[in-house]
């Protein structure tokens, strides 16, 4: 495993409407796709399948998981935002030192 961005994201929706989708997969495929996109969400790589069927639901499944982590990325950046203007209200700007 490649070594992990402590501010990548460390997790990924299971939306419930991939139940349906999963439904004609073998407990073998499933946790096969499950664990690759667990991989994709954590380090980036993107699974090596030699199987067409598993390969086709699995990138059906990282473009919701990029655009999750788009979403995510948004909104990370924006409480970053408001917690640095809420610090600076409450605490003042600091001074850089001249020393």
């Amino acid at each position: 495993m490649a070594n992990r961005d402590d501010s990548r994201k460390k997790s990924f929706i299971f939306h419930s409407d991939y139940i349906g989708e999963f439904e004609d997969l073998t407990d073998g495929e499933f946790r096969a796709v499950v664990t690759a996109m667990s991989n994709y969400t954590e380090s980036g790589e993107l699974p090596d399948f030699d199987d067409r069927m598993l390969k086709t639901v699995f990138l059906a499944k990282k473009t919701t998981i990029d655009r999750d982590r788009e979403k995510w990325e948004k909104a990370r950046e924006a409480m970053s935002e408001a917690g640095k203007k809420g610090m600076e209200s409450r605490w003042g700007k600091k001074e850089p030192d001249d020393s």
